[in-house]
């Protein structure tokens, strides 16, 4: 008998809460509240906030359904026609519709997969109804607030909200990823040849003073990234050891001098002269190596020049050179 009226005591308070119209949530419905859930269902009464929860104006009546329903308020009905424009906004607990604690405290579902409570169209906070094409194209309107939000916003991910002057409840949807525009929520957040930067801006990148790019060339134009954060692209070095040679063309003087030398076919900045043409030791007035008195020195001449040269130069034997 203990036992009955314990249980007893125990429905009855389960039916209690369910009166105060506590909202569905599929993912975490106990077997007390399958049983005793009178709203929320399709066909059924939508679930109501306690009387003594308010919200602000511009999210509306407290007011949802079960997953894949929305609450028609000119019924009080749930229903499963929602989220497409003139429907009733889809409010279930997979949307971001708002939704309140046992205790009367408001929230909005922020969980990876939760979505809007409209598709293609915003949802209209006094008639919970979606209306409009919104947030979709470029030049199209920005779909108006959505709880959880607080901005206009465009839906489609290839687009950002330019929000109207003094405004952040209206605006325009604008192409995302362009130089100077807000990086897309979608990849590439970026187009070609530019990369975010900190404040979410689009903004050239790969030349020499500018950003890196992402991607498998992250500088171009010769630079290369700067150690040791690699993240802005600098002139790559030149005119030293194993280096190529500057853009004029030289090595660097030094000390110790460097001086362009062809390497099979690519032409490198080395302290020696002559020997990867076949040369040892340089002889006086080969290109790239020490003049003799009375002649012009090769040391600092271009690199291309000297390269042009040292294609039509004849082995010489070093049995033959003169010592």
């Amino acid at each position: 008998m203990i036992r009955f009226a314990i249980l007893v005591a125990f429905l009855i308070g389960g039916a209690g809460a369910c009166l105060r119209a506590q909202p569905i949530d599929p993912f975490h419905l106990s077997i007390h509240d399958r049983i005793f859930a009178f709203c929320g269902k399709e066909g059924g009464p939508c679930c109501h906030a306690p009387a003594d929860v308010h919200a602000p104006p511009e999210v509306g009546p407290l007011v949802n359904c079960g997953e894949g329903l929305g609450c028609d308020i000119t019924t009080d009905t749930c229903v499963s026609a929602c989220g497409n424009p003139g429907q009733a906004c889809c409010d279930g607990p997979e949307t971001r519709a708002t939704r309140w604690t046992d205790d009367g405290r408001l929230f909005v579902p922020n969980a990876f997969n939760t979505r809007d409570m409209c598709r293609g169209s915003t949802c209209e906070p006094l008639s919970r109804v979606c209306v409009g094409g919104c947030g979709m194209s470029a030049g199209e309107a920005c779909c108006g607030v959505q709880p959880g939000v607080g901005v206009a916003t465009c839906i489609n991910p290839a687009l950002y909200c330019e929000f109207a002057a003094g405004s952040w409840t209206r605006g325009t949807c604008r192409q995302c990823g362009l130089p100077g525009a807000p990086s897309c929520r979608s990849e590439p957040a970026c187009q070609d040849g530019t990369t975010e930067d900190v404040n979410n801006i689009c903004v050239p990148c790969g030349a020499k003073g500018q950003p890196v790019c992402d991607g498998a060339e992250p500088c171009r134009d010769g630079s290369v990234p700067k150690p040791p954060l690699r993240m802005t692209c600098v002139a790559a070095p030149c005119g030293h050891e194993g280096e190529a040679p500057c853009a004029d063309g030289t090595c660097s003087s030094g000390p110790p001098d460097f001086h362009p030398n062809l390497q099979g076919s690519t032409l490198v900045c080395t302290m020696n002269c002559g020997h990867t043409q076949g040369y040892s030791p340089c002889v006086s007035g080969m290109t790239g190596c020490p003049a003799a008195a009375g002649q012009t020195s090769t040391f600092g001449r271009a690199a291309t020049s000297m390269q042009d040269e040292a294609i039509g130069l004849e082995r010489i034997p070093a049995a033959s050179i003169t010592r």
